[in-house]
């Protein structure tokens, strides 16, 4: 997988996402503005995760997320399903870490079945052209990815961009 993978992440296909990149900024800007306009305290935490919401949906999902202008999202109501704990959550977690062969024979999931799905349907005809998720469905389609793989790579780039960036851009903010 790693072979095919790799090429995506070439300087040039880096470098194709600035664009996407400097839109969302340039929406975070107004959106600050709105809020200062209004509110005397922001919560920067919120905004940046906001921010790479919007980000990781055009540059990744190739979506226009509006994480910055609604509250209930799709992409950031798809990661709070997934970072909301609950006690039972953490129980499944800590019994599926501790005996792997038991929850694998029950089938036990560390995910919802439903946040997966969302993943599975997002083979969307609403992708920009030059999204990892449009690569990596052109990849699906040659064989050298399988369905899993291509949700296995959408979950990780959400949960990567939802939760370590924002909480080191507000840490730096």
């Amino acid at each position: 997988m790693r072979r095919a993978v790799s090429p995506q992440f070439s300087p040039g296909r880096i470098r194709s996402f600035l664009e996407g990149i400097w839109t969302v900024a340039s929406r975070l800007r107004v959106c600050i503005d709105a809020k200062i306009s209004h509110q005397s305290i922001i919560n920067v935490s919120d905004l940046s995760a906001r921010y790479i919401i919007d980000t990781t949906g055009n540059c990744v999902f190739g979506i226009n997320s509006k994480a910055l202008d609604e509250d209930d999202s799709f992409l950031r109501s798809v990661a709070e399903k997934i970072f909301t704990m609950t006690r039972v959550k953490m129980l499944r977690h800590l019994f599926m870490q501790s005996f792997g062969d038991i929850a694998r024979l029950f089938r036990m999931r560390m995910t919802k079945r439903e946040v997966e799905e969302v993943f599975i349907s997002r083979n969307c005809t609403q992708l920009h052209s030059d999204s990892f998720m449009q690569l990596k469905q052109k990849l699906q389609k040659e064989g050298k990815l399988t369905e899993s793989q291509v949700v296995t790579q959408a979950f990780i780039f959400l949960v990567v961009g939802f939760e370590t960036s924002a909480i080191h851009q507000s840490r730096t903010t």
